[in-house]
């Protein structure tokens, strides 16, 4: 039975109706790559590696203008129909796309990003569901969007969740996020050719504030319509940006380091960091987390067990190295 209607969602929603909006979003976004890496390279927006990269050689960032390009195209063509948005949620991802761009290029101060990202997410919130969501928009974008940002940094990683997040958004037969998530999934499999294996250029700061605007803006959307279990289960796939991101600031915070420094303690850092893991290794595995957590969330349990893939994955770094300390000991000599 499951099986049955699982095929029968599959073929009639995602193969059916959301392709055109996929391909034309994905098509855009692949041929807008080259022209965007171009002027990239004009306007000398290169990543200079630091203590914080996972890469080694100065690589043009911004790229995310590529994916901004294609979702305006598959905006315009699921304006109507199954895919008829919110133009709120368009605006928001289009204002956040922007304020990462203009970050890319000029640096912005973190306390100007946040107060932005909070006036868009309350503004949001105010326009499609009242007070409530206004203040839960003006806590919860630059939570998501952040955290998609701290998490970018390996190639792929980002592709890779928000693929999996659009095509189990596009699962759930929702209305209301079907454009959004056949925009998100169309944008990162653009993209993606640019980005891994070996990354020619980086989404930067245009691309995460993107996706991670997409995300949010979803996620609010189905917060006014359907309450907290709405939230919950838009953002499941993302669960282990968020648990990642969270653990991580929660440890360092412990320590007494500064959180706005630059470091490589993240889970799916130290996972490349690892002897034989490649990028692309970790950004599939974090890519099948976040499509087997999607999948999970159709109700409030499911949105909680969820979360087992993404704790697990996160823990994964110390796991290995627990396993390979222990392996290391040998017992002493009995006299």
């Amino acid at each position: 039975m499951f099986s049955a209607n699982f095929l029968e969602v599959l073929v009639s929603l995602v193969f059916r109706t959301s392709l055109p909006v996929v391909a034309s979003t994905a098509a855009a976004t692949a041929l807008a790559a080259p022209l965007v890496l171009k002027a990239l390279a004009r306007a000398q927006l290169v990543d200079v590696p630091n203590l914080r990269s996972s890469h080694t050689v100065p690589t043009p960032r911004g790229g995310g203008a590529a994916c901004i390009i294609g979702a305006a195209v598959g905006f315009s063509i699921g304006r109507t129909g199954p895919f008829e948005t919110h133009p709120g949620v368009a605006a928001a991802v289009g204002s956040l796309a922007a304020l990462g761009l203009a970050d890319d290029k000029w640096g912005l101060p973190a306390t100007f990003r946040l107060a932005a990202q909070a006036s868009i997410g309350g503004a949001l919130g105010l326009a499609i569901g009242g007070s409530t969501s206004a203040l839960v928009g003006a806590l919860a974008l630059p939570t998501i969007v952040n955290a998609v940002n701290f998490m970018d940094g390996v190639n792929g990683i980002t592709c890779a969740t928000a693929a999996a997040w659009g095509f189990s958004r596009l699962l759930k037969m929702d209305q209301s996020s079907a454009a959004p998530s056949a925009i998100a999934l169309g944008s990162s499999l653009g993209f993606a050719p640019w980005n891994v294996p070996r990354a020619k250029m980086f989404l930067g700061d245009a691309g995460s504030y993107y996706f991670g605007g997409i995300v949010a803006a979803t996620a609010l959307a189905s917060f006014s319509r359907s309450g907290t279990r709405g939230l919950f289960e838009s953002l499941s796939p993302l669960g282990f940006y968020l648990v990642d991101t969270g653990t991580t600031m929660a440890r360092r915070a412990y320590r007494g380091e500064k959180l706005m420094e630059a470091h490589r303690s993240h889970a799916y850092q130290r996972l490349a960091d690892r002897e034989g893991w490649e990028h692309w290794h970790v950004a599939a595995l974090a890519g099948v987390v976040a499509l087997t957590s999607g999948l999970s969330s159709t109700t409030m349990l499911g949105a909680a067990r969820a979360l087992v893939p993404a704790l697990c994955l996160s823990a994964l770094p110390d796991l290995l190295q627990y396993a390979e300390e222990l392996s290391d000991i040998r017992p002493e000599r009995l006299t």
